[in-house]
């Protein structure tokens, strides 16, 4: 499944954990024509600011809360539902029966239109599409057009083709989750300017891919985003990736050389872990924290220079990695 990433208005779908309707609801949403974000779960240890980066912003115009069985006692949900709340979202619930919620949170729902969950998830997302709520939230094509490219607006859902070498149109903001995952062709990339964010996963298990240099434009690094690429040897972060997610370099055996800018503040666990080939990197000292296992398994890594101020979780390098503190 792919969340909407873009900048076009979108509903946010809020629903329990293992919840046996959440996966077919969005199936039925995304293809009448919403643009939905929901929670995956794949949430690091700063899970809170992932859910108000979605859902606070101006263009999230309605909060959707499936109150399946677990609802009322999932501390996700219930944030999502409070916060919803607290930046006055339109709240839209699907529910069989009256939601019961802990007392401290009934307000939440106050003004609240509720739709009744049973029934096919076709047929409820065909119900969805005429709810004066959701009207912005639908979606009316795109202005780019490209074989070998799926897209939302200014969001690049899919790459199909097979080409060694590929251009992302200028205009594209998002690169979505999965999009180029497991692609056995690509060579090289060239980012547009206008690229903000890439997705989880965007580029994993893409066997042949080599170098990367990402724009100044780019601002969200998503997890595992070029996890697994076994002939990637170098990387180049922008100083304006900040706050990447775990796992991002994870597994690239082939990486030699990464280059971490300043303004890096956190290096997020797994960062690069498994990367073998990687003998030294320069941390730069607005690096804060480097956590647990984020260099972990670098076979060849002998030397990491980083600052004093550093706070360098348990596990985070090598044992036999010398450490020099500047």
């Amino acid at each position: 499944m792919t969340h909407y990433l873009g900048k076009q208005d979108y509903c946010y779908l809020s629903y329990p954990k293992y919840s046996p309707r959440a996966t077919p609801i969005i199936d039925a949403l995304r293809n009448t024509g919403f643009r939905v974000y929901f929670n995956d779960y794949y949430f690091t240890s700063e899970w809170q600011e992932v859910v108000s980066h979605r859902l606070v912003p101006e263009n999230c115009r309605v909060l959707i809360a499936v109150m399946d069985d677990g609802f009322a006692e999932s501390e996700e949900c219930l944030y999502e539902l409070s916060l919803a709340a607290i930046f006055k979202k339109p709240i839209l619930i699907l529910s069989d029966s009256a939601p019961i919620l802990p007392e401290r949170f009934r307000h939440c729902t106050e003004g609240a239109t509720v739709l009744p969950l049973s029934g096919s998830p076709d047929r409820l997302a065909k119900a969805l599409k005429k709810h004066p709520l959701l009207q912005p939230a639908l979606s009316h094509g795109s202005s780019f057009s490209h074989p070998d490219f799926e897209f939302d607006n200014d969001v690049l859902l899919k790459y199909t083709g097979t080409a060694e070498s590929v251009v992302i149109p200028e205009g594209v903001t998002v690169i979505g989750y999965g999009a180029f995952k497991g692609n056995n062709f690509l060579k090289v990339i060239e980012f547009p300017t206008s690229l903000e964010e890439i997705s989880s996963h965007a580029f994993a298990k893409c066997t042949e891919l080599q170098s990367i240099s990402l724009p100044d434009s780019l601002r969200i690094l998503g997890e595992a985003a070029f996890w697994l690429c076994p002939s990637l040897v170098s990387a180049a972060l922008p100083k304006t990736v900040t706050h990447p997610e775990r796992a991002v370099f994870s597994f690239c055996k082939a990486l030699k050389t990464i280059h971490l800018p300043r303004g890096l503040c956190v290096i997020p666990d797994a960062f690069c872990l498994k990367c073998t080939s990687l003998t030294s990197v320069s941390i730069p000292d607005t690096v804060t924290q480097i956590e647990r296992g984020a260099f972990l398994g670098c076979d060849t890594l002998a030397v990491a220079t980083l600052s004093a101020d550093t706070e360098i979780e348990e596990e985070a390098f090598p044992k036999h990695t010398l450490i020099l503190k500047t």
